[in-house]
């Protein structure tokens, strides 16, 4: 634990030697921002300024040029990703930072990932898959981008978020956007609402996904959601669709049912369990008319379970239509919401 203490407070990296002893720990080291520019590299072929590095990283950095022994940064990032040590985030992408690309054979008997390829690695080769194993991102060799997440994911200063959902990059605008919404603060609804009108279909996809799954309550936004059902992108008008139904706002109802229409299967699928949510009895001739004539299975299915939690036994009619349906999946969900409808 002194080592661990040590390196919160920026100590040295352990070497191979002391680092298995820190592999149940899951702390993240605080995060801070502080204003100054550093050159890095982007994919190995060019430079790039990085500016405002978060202080964990910075840090990190200054202690890896004392770690000049490629075979010890190789192996140390090797232990982080085996022991799946998440407070090494910040030393592994300041590894990224360096670029050290120093060639080596690799002795190590790898029995965790016996499929991958060992004969030869680098210092930055260990530090992505690492990177890729611990967080479960997958921004290759993108330094900056890294970068940019790991500050926003380490951040609940909005002012920081919001400097983001500028940045010119979309891929950042898109992590930002998430982020402003995950954070959950309805006085920075401008914010969020910038993020969902952003001219790229991926800003607007990840910020919608992410209010779909965290919640974000607000006066302000069954009109906004109700206005991008109607976006270009399948992926914000399932999650419009998905946020309307936990909104409990009648004003929602007509729109929703509206996208039991829609030509993608997943809005279809969220408009089900959004009319669902709602709790409206008077829905249940919409769901049965999806459980009749729509094209995909699970849409069906999930018609008919909805069919089942909010109809009486005036849906009985409706359900006997649908037990010969040609899905299997179909026709175990008929049979459960009949189960559950006659039992009232």
């Amino acid at each position: 634990m002194e080592l661990s203490r040590r390196l919160r407070r920026g100590g040295t990296w352990p070497c191979v030697v002391v680092a298995s002893a820190l592999m149940t720990s899951t702390l993240f080291i605080p995060l801070r921002v502080v204003a100054q520019g550093l050159s890095a590299t982007k994919g190995g072929d060019r430079p790039l300024v990085i500016k405002d590095l978060p202080r964990d990283i910075q840090n990190q950095l200054a202690l890896l040029k004392k770690q000049l022994d490629p075979r010890q940064r190789a192996e140390s990032a090797d232990l982080a990703r085996k022991g799946t040590m998440t407070y090494a985030v910040p030393w592994l992408i300041a590894l990224l930072i360096t670029n050290d690309r120093t060639p080596l054979k690799w002795v190590i008997k790898d029995t965790t990932a016996p499929s991958r390829p060992r004969s030869e690695t680098s210092p930055y080769v260990e530090a992505l898959e690492a990177l890729r194993d611990i967080t479960g991102q997958s921004f290759g060799e993108d330094t900056e981008l890294w970068i940019e997440w790991y500050r926003l994911e380490n951040t609940s200063d909005f002012s920081v978020v919001d400097q983001r959902l500028r940045h010119p990059r979309a891929v950042v605008r898109a992590l930002a956007g998430a982020r402003a919404a995950s954070l959950q603060q309805p006085t920075r609804v401008d914010s969020v609402l910038a993020a969902l009108r952003d001219h790229d279909a991926a800003v607007r996809r990840a910020t919608a996904s992410a209010i779909a799954e965290k919640g974000l309550s607000h006066d302000r936004l069954p009109a906004f959601w109700i206005s991008q059902l109607n976006d270009s992108s399948a992926e914000v008008r399932a999650a419009s669709t998905a946020v309307l139904g936990t909104l409990s706002d009648p004003s929602a109802i007509d729109p929703v049912v509206a996208r039991l229409g829609d030509p993608d299967s997943t809005v279809r699928l969220y408009a089900v369990r959004a009319l669902r949510a709602l709790r409206d009895r008077r829905l249940v001739d919409h769901l049965a008319n999806t459980l009749r004539t729509d094209s995909h299975w699970q849409v069906r299915a999930e018609a008919a379970e909805s069919i089942g939690e909010l109809g009486d036994r005036g849906a009985v009619s409706v359900l006997e239509t649908a037990r010969n349906d040609a899905d299997a999946n179909v026709r175990r969900a008929v049979a459960d919401a009949l189960r559950r409808v006659r039992g009232r």
